[in-house]
């Protein structure tokens, strides 16, 4: 039975949640940032992911969409993760910093 309890918690839908969320860095990393932000959404939709994990994924999913220049669904990301209570002061912080250095980017 041990066995079975472990094997259940291993695959529950929390873990897979942080899973996708692992994968889409490591295929941020790559330079594939079409299949980071798909796991990055998988992550940030599935209702069982822990919220400091969804907000991770909300932030590197809209560093992902800056990469690809998709600046509406980055700033629409961060917007999200700002109003998440749940999110850490840092991640909050590192939002803020990025919408400020895009709109610095944009008045050049």
């Amino acid at each position: 039975m041990p066995l079975f309890d472990w094997l259940t918690k291993r695959f529950s839908p929390r873990i897979r949640a942080a899973w996708h969320y692992r994968r889409g860095v490591l295929e941020a990393r790559a330079g594939r940032n079409d299949s980071a932000i798909i796991d990055y959404t998988i992550a940030v939709e599935m209702p069982e992911t822990a919220p400091d994990v969804r907000a991770m994924a909300l932030f590197n999913r809209a560093l992902a969409y800056s990469t690809i220049d998709d600046r509406e669904s980055a700033v629409d990301d961060l917007s999200r993760l700002l109003e998440m209570p749940a999110a850490s002061a840092q991640i909050k912080t590192e939002a803020r910093r990025k919408l400020l250095r895009m709109k610095r980017s944009d008045e050049r």
